[in-house]
C-alpha cells in the first residue's frame, strides 16, 4: 500500500513540473514573440525575423521597389510601367500582417506555428493594390500578338452534300489568373514575370467528323419553324448546324444563342388598358395586352426533340409551338369604360411597300380619321361620312389616283388602302357587310400577302363602302399606322357574342394580258427622269366566300366578286428643263 502511494506522489510530482515547465515555456515564449516578428517569418525574401513592428517598417520602406515589370509570354518580353498600373504598397498592413504570425491568441494555434516556423519560413510578401482593369487591359495587348485564336469545326454545304472543315488548335491567356501571377510577383517584390497561355483544342478525331458529317447530312435542306400566334420562326438546315455537337450531341451555347435571340423578339410586358371618351368619341385608347414570358427550357427541349426527329426521319420541316406563360395586365379593357367594349374581336392589314411619299402620307391622314370611331349596336357606319372631305385643305396631297379609265394626280391617292384594311378588320370580326365595290384593276399593294379581290374602293359621293355593327354592344375602332414596315392596321373591339367568321381563299376564274405599257409626260419631273408608277397587271375575274356562323346559325353569308380590268405599267417621263 505505501508502495503505491509513494507511486501515486513521485507521478504528481513529475505531471507539477512538467506543468510547470509548460507554463513558464508559455510565459517566456510569449513574453518574446509579443513585442518582436516570430523567427523565420520574410516579407520580398528580407528577414524580418525578432524585429519590432517599428524595425519592420523602416526596413521594408526602404527596400528598392521595381520601376517597371516584364512580362514573358511564350519567350517574348512586354514591360508595364507600375505608375500605369498604379502599384501601391501598404506598410502598415503589410507589418501588421507579419508581426501577427504566431499572435492569435490562440495557444496551441500559435504554438503549432512556432513550431513550424522553427524549421521553415514563410514570405507573406508586401501587401499591395493596383489598377486591375489596366493591368488586363495592358496582358491582353501583350498577349494579341501571341494568342493563337482556335477555329473550331465547321459544316458547309456543297452540291447537296455536307463537308466538315476540322478546326485548328489555339490558345488563350486566361487574364485572372495572368492578373493573380503578377500581383504576387509584385508582393514579392520582382520585377520578372512569366505568364502561361491556355491551349485549347477542339479539333476532332476521324471518328467523330465522320460521326458529325452523318448528321448533319441527315439534316441538310430541312427546317424548324418556331411558331408564336401567327409568327413563324423559321431555321434552316444552316442554322441548325451551329447546334450540332460532335461530342455533346447539340451545342448547348449556340441553342441559348438561337432561343435568346428569339426571346426578344416574342417576350412582351403587360399592358393596362386606357380608355378616355370625350363628346361621343373616344379620344385616347390603349386596349390591355397580355404579357407573355417564353419558358425557355420548355422551348430548348422542344427544339432538340425537334432535331432529333429531322435527324432520324424524313421529315423536312418540324413545328414547334413556342412554349409561354401569360402574364395579366393589372386594368383591362373591359374594366375601363360601361360600353361593353371587353376585347378584340376582328383586325386587318394590308401593305403599301413602294408608295411614293404622297401617298403614305395620305394614308397617315385618312387612316387617323377613323381611330377612335364608336358605332353603336345596329348602328351602319359610311366610310365616305367618317372620312370626310379629301383636299390639300384637310392636309391631303397629290398622289396617283384613277380617274376616268387614266392614272392621273389627284388630292388623297392612298384612300382606298384605309377602305381596303377596313374591309378586312370587318370580315375578320364578322359584321355585316352593306355596301362594297372592288377596284376597276388589279392594284398590286392589295396583293401583297393576299390573293386578289380582298380589297374596297371609294370615291365620294358615287362609291362608298358600309358596314353594320350588328353585335350586342357597341364597337370601337383603331388604326395603327407604321411607316417603318409600310403596314396599316384596324383593330376592331366590342363584345365577342361567340360568333365565327370564315372567308375563303380568293377563286381566279379568268385572266387577261395587260395591254402595252404606257409613257406619260410629267413637267414635274427633270428632262431624262424616268419613274414607274403603275404595274402591269392582268384581268381577272376572281370571288371569295364570307360566311358568320353563331351558336350552329348562319347569320351572314354572302359572295364577293370582283371584275378587273387589264391594266398597263404606266411611266412618267420628265420634261422640266434642268
Amino acid at each position: 500500500m505505501k508502495k503505491k502511494v509513494k507511486k501515486i506522489v513521485s507521478s504528481l510530482k513529475i505531471f507539477v513540473a512538467i506543468a510547470l515547465a509548460t507554463s513558464l515555456f508559455v510565459f517566456a515564449f510569449y513574453s518574446f514573440t509579443g513585442k518582436v516578428v516570430a523567427r523565420n517569418v520574410y516579407v520580398a525574401d528580407k528577414n524580418l525575423s525578432g524585429k519590432t513592428k517599428e524595425q519592420s517598417f523602416e526596413i521594408l520602406s526602404n527596400l528598392p521597389k521595381p520601376k517597371t515589370y516584364t512580362i514573358t509570354i511564350e519567350g517574348q518580353n512586354y514591360d508595364i510601367d507600375s505608375q500605369l498600373i498604379s502599384v501601391q504598397y501598404d506598410y502598415s498592413k503589410t507589418v501588421d500582417h507579419a508581426f501577427n504570425l504566431g499572435k492569435t491568441g490562440k495557444v496551441y494555434s500559435d504554438l503549432l506555428t512556432h513550431f513550424y516556423l522553427m524549421n521553415k519560413s514563410i514570405d507573406v510578401g508586401f501587401t499591395v493594390s493596383i489598377n486591375e482593369a489596366l493591368l488586363k487591359e495592358n496582358l491582353a495587348i501583350a498577349s494579341s500578338q501571341i494568342v493563337k485564336n482556335p477555329t473550331p469545326p465547321s459544316i458547309i454545304k456543297e452540291e447537296g452534300f455536307v463537308k466538315i472543315i476540322n478546326g485548328s488548335p489555339g490558345n488563350f491567356l486566361d487574364l485572372d489568373a495572368a492578373v493573380a501571377l503578377v500581383i504576387d510577383a509584385i508582393s514579392k517584390n520582382k520585377n520578372q514575370v512569366k505568364i502561361p497561355l491556355t491551349a485549347i483544342d477542339p479539333t476532332l478525331s476521324v471518328d467523330e467528323v465522320n460521326h458529325l458529317q452523318r448528321r448533319a447530312q441527315n439534316i441538310i435542306d430541312k427546317k424548324i419553324s418556331l411558331v408564336f400566334e401567327d409568327e413563324h420562326f423559321d431555321y434552316l438546315s444552316d442554322d441548325l448546324f451551329l447546334v450540332l455537337d460532335a461530342r455533346n450531341q447539340y451545342n448547348e451555347d449556340q441553342l441559348n444563342i438561337l432561343i435568346d435571340v428569339l426571346i426578344e423578339k416574342v417576350d412582351r410586358h403587360p399592358k393596362d388598358a386606357v380608355f378616355k371618351y370625350v363628346n361621343g368619341k373616344v379620344e385616347e385608347f390603349i386596349p390591355s395586352q397580355e404579357g407573355v414570358v417564353v419558358n425557355k427550357e420548355k422551348l430548348k427541349e422542344e427544339i432538340i426533340s425537334g432535331l432529333y426527329d429531322l435527324e432520324s426521319s424524313e421529315e423536312s420541316d418540324v413545328i414547334v409551338n413556342i412554349p409561354y406563360t401569360i402574364e395579366p395586365p393589372k386594368i383591362t379593357t373591359k374594366d375601363v369604360n360601361n360600353l361593353g367594349i371587353k376585347e378584340q374581336i376582328g383586325k386587318g392589314h394590308s401593305f403599301f411597300r413602294g408608295s411614293i411619299s404622297s401617298r403614305i402620307h395620305n394614308i397617315s391622314v385618312a387612316s387617323s380619321q377613323f381611330n377612335g370611331v364608336l358605332l353603336s349596336p345596329g348602328e351602319t357606319l359610311s366610310f365616305n361620312q367618317i372620312l370626310g372631305d379629301v383636299s390639300e385643305f384637310t392636309g391631303y396631297k397629290k398622289a396617283y389616283v384613277i380617274k376616268d379609265g387614266k392614272t392621273v394626280l389627284g388630292d388623297g391617292g392612298g384612300v382606298c388602302q384605309v377602305s381596303t384594311t377596313l374591309f378586312r378588320a370587318a370580315l375578320d370580326a364578322g359584321l355585316s357587310i352593306v355596301e362594297r365595290r372592288p377596284h376597276s384593276y388589279r392594284v398590286g399593294y392589295y396583293e401583297q400577302g393576299f390573293g386578289p379581290g380582298i380589297d374596297a374602293t371609294v370615291y365620294s359621293p358615287t362609291t362608298d363602302l358600309k358596314i353594320q355593327n350588328n353585335t350586342p354592344a357597341h364597337i370601337l375602332i383603331q388604326t395603327i399606322f407604321s411607316p417603318q414596315t409600310s403596314r396599316l392596321d384596324f383593330e376592331i373591339y366590342g363584345t365577342s357574342d361567340g360568333r365565327i367568321a370564315t372567308t375563303t381563299k380568293p377563286i381566279i376564274s379568268s385572266t387577261t394580258p395587260p395591254p402595252e405599257d404606257l409613257y406619260q409626260d410629267d413637267p414635274n419631273l427633270p428632262i431624262g427622269t424616268i419613274e414607274q408608277i403603275e404595274h402591269k397587271a392582268w384581268g381577272a375575274k376572281t370571288s371569295f366566300s364570307y360566311k358568320v356562323v353563331r351558336d350552329g346559325e348562319i347569320i351572314e353569308e354572302k359572295t364577293f366578286y370582283s371584275n378587273y380590268r387589264p391594266w398597263q405599267a404606266v411611266y412618267l417621263r420628265g420634261t422640266k428643263p434642268l
